[in-house]
């Protein structure tokens, strides 16, 4: 089974797992996705970044080219929890 930091929750189907972060403001929002996606080039293993509202983002990893989570989307969630914990 995989394991995930808190707060990811993975779909049903166990293809898909994502995160919810909510920001103080718009900007801040924003501001996470240059620094996700240094993370994400890092580790060669992009994830989907939605902005739900104007202070939230949905973020979403799975590995499409094999069909379901991988190791790959662990590392990168435990990376990315680490980010947005630290601010």
């Amino acid at each position: 089974a995989h394991r995930f930091p808190p707060g990811w929750v993975i779909v049903p189907d166990g293809k898909v797992v994502s995160l919810e972060v909510e920001s103080a403001e718009f900007v801040e929002a924003i501001a996470l996705g240059p620094r996700i996606a240094e993370v994400a080039e890092r580790l060669e293993h992009q994830p989907d970044l939605h902005l739900t509202s104007y202070h939230k983002v949905r973020i979403v990893t799975y590995s499409h080219d094999v069909g379901h989570l991988t190791e790959r989307d662990e590392a990168l969630a435990r990376e990315i929890s680490a980010l947005v914990t630290r601010g």
